[in-house]
């Protein structure tokens, strides 16, 4: 079984998007280009856990 940690790595996600959008929204505001920057930052790395049962489960 693989443990990805999915809800953190969604509440990740849903930050990281949220800001860009936020960006976006100000940039307009400001009436700059509201092209969405990337930064190095947003750039995540989770690790993974392998566990290993001894039954199914069934």
């Amino acid at each position: 079984m693989l443990n990805e940690d999915s809800e953190t790595i969604g509440v990740l996600a849903a930050q990281i998007l949220t800001g860009i959008i936020d960006e976006q929204v100000e940039a307009e505001r400001l009436g700059k280009a509201t092209t969405p920057v990337y930064r190095p930052e947003h750039r995540q790395e989770m690790t993974a856990d392998l566990i290993i049962r001894k039954s199914c489960g069934c």
